[in-house]
């Protein structure tokens, strides 16, 4: 967002090269401004005690390693793993870790 114009209910955004650049003014009724997320893992069932939050790289790098762990640590060659969060990215890690451990 370059501009936000309350009075004439504009908002003026910068549009990513691959939407082809430069600016663009959107219309508006309502608007909601979201500043960012903060994880926020529920405290039910051990959740927040065992979970790894997936917003990063570091995330995923974290998320593998232990799933490696667990993997080596198995002794019936099985591991149950739970995602909590079914947004967009909970779904894509869901498939991404179905294709991940079917070569297991």
């Amino acid at each position: 967002v370059s501009s936000l114009d309350r009075r004439n209910r504009t908002v003026t955004v910068h549009k990513a090269s691959v939407a082809g650049g430069g600016e663009e003014r959107v219309e508006f009724d309502k608007l909601v401004v979201a500043l960012g997320q903060e994880p926020s893992l529920p405290a039910a069932g051990g959740i927040a005690d065992h979970a790894i939050p997936f917003y990063r790289v570091e995330h995923a790098k974290q998320l593998r390693a232990r799933l490696q762990r667990l993997r080596e640590g198995s002794t019936s060659g099985r591991t149950r793993v739970a995602v909590v969060g079914g947004g967009y990215s909970g779904v894509e890690l869901s498939c991404s870790l179905a294709e991940l451990c079917a070569g297991w």
